[in-house]
């Protein structure tokens, strides 16, 4: 499961993905990023009765940069299920011999924390969800409108790490517009448009 780290997540949760799993039962191997502990670590479970049951495992500790995009991912070879993820350092990960029967066959991925959401599939490999992240549409200073003289253009975009591209011959601007840098000089009669990118998020609308 890919996901924007946003730092720490009331309730203690953070992205989680299970298998192994019965959703009737709440049972299953279940792993989910812990972002309330300092710092953050994945936690690994053998959920065999509810919640707060089975045995556990731990991964070291995690280094993550707010608005970075991360893969938490769960496998099981049939001997070991084993939780991970690629952090700014490198491959964390944490382990644990399952007990549960094979016959559940649901794969969880969603979150765990405030923001609770579970959804299910009875897909039992390759399975992967990314949240609906949208990059927020870039904002000019001065705002738009119409000015009789030149005017120095800023370009922003409240999205960590969106890279923003833009125009100023009216067209759509795409990945391969001009990036924008710094401001820039804008005489009339000139239309500017710009869009926000970032890698795994869903492109800003245009501005």
């Amino acid at each position: 499961m890919s996901f924007a780290y946003d730092g720490p997540e009331g309730g203690g949760g953070g992205a989680a993905v299970g298998l192994r799993w019965s959703h009737a039962a709440q049972q299953g191997d279940f792993a989910f990023l812990n972002t309330n502990a300092s710092p953050p670590v994945i936690e690994l479970h053998e959920l065999s009765a509810g919640w707060t049951s089975g045995a556990s495992s731990t991964s070291s500790s995690l280094t993550l940069s707010t608005g970075n995009i991360y893969t938490l991912t769960i496998a099981d070879d049939g001997t070991t299920v084993t939780a991970s993820i690629t952090d700014d350092v490198g491959l964390k990960s944490c382990s644990l011999v399952p007990t549960l029967l094979r016959s559940n066959t649901q794969v969880m991925f969603g979150w765990i924390g405030l923001t609770a959401s579970y959804a299910f599939s009875a897909v039992t490999v390759g399975v992967s969800a990314s949240p609906s992240y949208v990059v927020a549409t870039p904002t000019f200073s001065p705002p738009a409108g119409f000015y009789a003289t030149t005017q120095s253009v800023t370009i922003a975009s409240v999205t960590v790490g969106a890279a923003i591209y833009y125009t100023t011959n009216g067209s759509t601007p795409t990945s391969s517009s001009t990036l924008y840098t710094g401001a820039i000089s804008v005489t009339p009669p000139t239309t500017v448009k710009a869009i926000g990118i970032l890698a795994g998020w869903t492109d800003s609308a245009v501005a």
